[in-house]
């Protein structure tokens, strides 16, 4: 969203279970997937109860939720929250980001998992 400061937003559906502790939350991270972290993805697309219970994860420097191995990291001190339609914008001032720049991102699009093809 911007570089100075470094800001970066999230949308929010008002019916998401997890907006509520979003919401509240005084920091969160978002992590970018990788391509071997599909099983994560498809957890996180669903309705279940623990999403973070089966993966493999840590308490980031300011205690959100961050994915071990995954592509990057945005760790956010929250700024702002907005209303936007049915949806949430949540701000947040990023504080940490991290990046492997030896993995592959996880794409989906089209209603399928794919892969960047490079030549």
């Amino acid at each position: 969203m911007s570089l100075d400061p470094p800001l970066l937003l999230v949308c929010l559906q008002k019916r998401a279970v997890s907006a509520p502790a979003l919401l509240e939350a005084g920091h969160f991270a978002v992590n970018v997937l990788q391509t071997g972290q599909q099983p994560a993805s498809i957890r996180f697309s669903t309705r279940a109860e623990d999403r973070f219970g089966p993966n493999d994860w840590s308490p980031g420097e300011c205690g959100a939720p961050v994915l071990r191995e995954s592509l990057g990291v945005f760790e956010c001190e929250r700024h702002a929250v907005h209303e936007g339609g049915d949806h949430f914008i949540l701000v947040g001032r990023v504080v940490k980001a991290s990046f492997d720049p030896n993995m592959d991102p996880l794409l989906y699009f089209r209603g399928r998992y794919r892969r960047l093809h490079f030549d």
